[in-house]
């Protein structure tokens, strides 16, 4: 009988702990970070032919690089550093110090329009 009840309080116990160690972690009352709401910046190249787009949502700390230009004369190093120098300014800007690239950079080519369009996933810290 002592070991019946020895075990239940022990077992009660351990589901009061869990439960107060696992409430912590989860907030019912923490709001959800607005994806809607964020920037976009459009830059024109020097050059005129190129153009950048950044869109920022500012919640997420995230942004995306759009780097667009037409598609005989584009080359991906020159794309690749045009936006490093500009996220290295946009650090500057916004006051971060580090960054991380989120996932493997894209390129497409729109040959309707005779466009390539390389595209960036960046996370501020």
């Amino acid at each position: 009988m002592k070991k019946t009840k020895l075990f239940v309080a022990s077992f009660v116990f351990m589901a009061v702990f869990c439960a107060f160690s696992f409430a912590q972690e989860f907030d019912p009352l923490a709001e959800e970070p607005d994806l809607q709401s964020f920037q976009v910046i459009t830059e024109q190249g020097k050059n005129r032919l190129t153009s950048m787009t950044i869109e920022w949502y500012p919640e997420l700390k995230e942004a995306r690089f759009v780097y667009t230009g037409p598609a005989p004369l584009f080359d991906q190093g020159d794309a690749m550093e045009a936006i490093r120098q500009r996220i290295i300014a946009f650090c500057g800007e916004k006051g971060y110090y580090n960054y991380s690239f989120l996932r493997k950079d894209t390129t497409h080519f729109d040959n309707k329009a005779n466009k390539a369009i390389y595209t960036c996933f960046v996370k501020f810290e």
